[in-house]
């Protein structure tokens, strides 16, 4: 009978924070994400909703905030170290809520974070852990602001002020985090120059085997788009407004512009396509009109032996 019964250590290791999204489509098309903190069981089945969502800064100090932004980013810092802190290490940290815990435990858990392989065998990157520290000390003030001394970290705590001269040549004060944390080295070189004629093979081989992903290579390309942009982008006579705008006088293209100022929901089953990193009018570089154009005239006639939803003129 004793096997049947686990202590409240174990039956908490059971649970864990984590991020649910949830997407909203407005009656414009628009698509808004909205990010939930919440406990799942080790079936990864939701058991509760929290309200934690709420501390993490975003657009901090501003009075308007874009109704498309959200902190999901910042979730899953804050999930990391709640997870470590109150679930993983409780029984050493001795710590059962969010508003007890110490600057030990958070340096401790930078420092783990820092120090940990991804699953790619790497470690993080600098900028990697700055936002992950950032977060989680602006979670925590946020906490402090709304509860007081119900937290047990004061704003001494957290940040300390630093006098830096802002890009004016003025000297300004700022709060900045008072943890530093050791990283490791990461001597890699990331590849980014390919060569023209080795990008050409390619392209003909996409064209040739796998047409239906050819087009948004030229995007990447050709325009700077990132993967999940290029599936945003509409056909030039969408119903919802031409994802690709061609400027033309006489026969002659001035301009090609691609309309990412906007995630929109693309499918009529509510699958989100992906997602825009900087929502904007992207314009293709001029000395690549000629083959962007003739890439766009291809992919259409592709398409057009192919079922879409006319009612959203998807590129993809």
């Amino acid at each position: 009978m004793n096997g049947f019964f686990i202590d409240a250590d174990q039956r908490l290791a059971m649970y864990r924070y984590g991020v649910y999204k949830h997407h909203i489509t407005a009656p414009d098309g628009s698509v808004c994400i909205r990010p939930f903190i919440v406990i799942r069981n080790q079936y990864s089945v939701i058991v509760q909703f929290t309200n934690l969502h709420n501390f993490a800064e975003i657009y901090a100090g501003k009075t308007v905030v874009p109704i498309s932004a959200n902190a999901e980013k910042k979730l899953y810092y804050i999930c990391k170290a709640l997870n470590y802190i109150l679930i993983e290490r409780r029984s050493a940290f001795g710590i059962s809520s969010v508003f007890d815990i110490t600057v030990e435990a958070l340096a401790q858990f930078f420092r783990c974070y820092a120090e940990a392989h991804m699953p790619n065998g790497k470690f993080r990157s600098a900028q990697s852990i700055g936002k992950c520290v950032s977060a989680i000390v602006g979670f925590i003030m946020k906490l402090r602001r709304k509860y007081g001394d119900r937290v047990a970290l004061k704003e001494k705590d957290l940040f300390v002020k630093r006098t830096i001269t802002n890009r004016y040549g003025v000297k300004e004060t700022k709060n900045v985090p008072a943890f530093q944390v050791r990283s490791i080295q990461r001597n890699e070189k990331i590849f980014r120059e390919l060569p023209t004629a080795a990008f050409k093979v390619l392209l003909n081989l996409a064209f040739r085997y796998a047409p239906d992903i050819a087009f948004a290579i030229c995007l990447q390309a050709f325009a700077g788009l990132r993967a999940g942009e290029a599936c945003n982008v509409r056909q030039e006579g969408s119903p919802l407004g031409a994802g690709i705008t061609f400027t033309r006088i006489g026969l002659d293209v001035r301009k090609i512009e691609i309309d990412i100022t906007r995630e929109l929901q693309l499918r009529g089953d509510g699958v989100i396509t992906g997602r825009i990193k900087n929502e904007r009018r992207q314009c293709v570089y001029s000395p690549f009109f000629d083959a962007f154009i003739s890439a766009y005239e291809h992919h259409i006639q592709w398409l057009a032996g192919r079922p879409f939803e006319p009612e959203y003129s998807p590129c993809f």
